[in-house]
């Protein structure tokens, strides 16, 4: 893609991205190509959290604390809560007893791979981790770090910086997505100050 966009003319700049670095309270790489049609390229926005002299990253204890209402909640099943009510803040799928591991992975307990975000519960003090429109699935998940429940829309559209005014349409289902599919609006406006220097 690279190779296409400058035999087009573009002077291309690409890299990978944190969104952390931005101030999203969400740990979320993504690749990023900017094409100018000019010689002088267009650079990828220097990191403004995390690194030294700057803020730390955001967490999801500062992404959260300005709802005031968390709006529609994903359910999960009795068995997905049981398990869950045994996970501690910050924990996943190794925080339970070896047989309980078993049960729950099933095959994907043998697997190789670091399985972190397997019947994962979230961290108050950290960014969380990316969002995804699937919060209930055990494989993505995006529980609650105190409550036996999925984070809810407005508390993963927090979590991507969405302003709180920000409201999104349809079933709770197409909600997740949308937000889940979106550009966190901080990286976005990063980027976007970045292309208008």
């Amino acid at each position: 893609l690279v190779k296409e966009l400058t035999d087009r003319g573009y002077t291309v700049s690409w890299g990978l991205v944190e969104a952390a670095d931005y101030g999203v309270p969400q740990l979320r790489q993504r690749s990023i190509i900017i094409g100018v049609r000019s010689k002088a390229p267009c650079f990828l926005p220097p990191p403004e959290y995390g690194g030294t002299g700057q803020p730390k990253y955001r967490t999801l204890r500062q992404a959260l604390r300005p709802l005031k209402e968390i709006g529609p909640v994903q359910p999960l099943s009795e068995r997905k809560r049981a398990v869950y009510a045994r996970v501690p803040a910050g924990g996943n799928w190794r925080d339970l007893p070896e047989s309980v591991q078993r049960e729950t992975m099933g095959k994907a307990h043998l697997a190789a791979g670091g399985k972190s975000g397997w019947w994962r519960r979230l961290a108050w003090d950290s960014p969380a981790p990316t969002i995804l429109g699937m919060p209930d699935h055990s494989s993505t998940a995006l529980r609650h770090p105190e409550e036996t429940r999925c984070l809810s829309v407005a508390e993963c559209a927090a979590a991507q910086s969405f302003p709180v005014s920000v409201e999104f349409s349809g079933s709770a289902r197409s909600q997740y997505q949308q937000i889940g599919n979106a550009v966190p609006p901080l990286l976005g406006y990063a980027l976007g100050k970045q292309l208008d220097r």
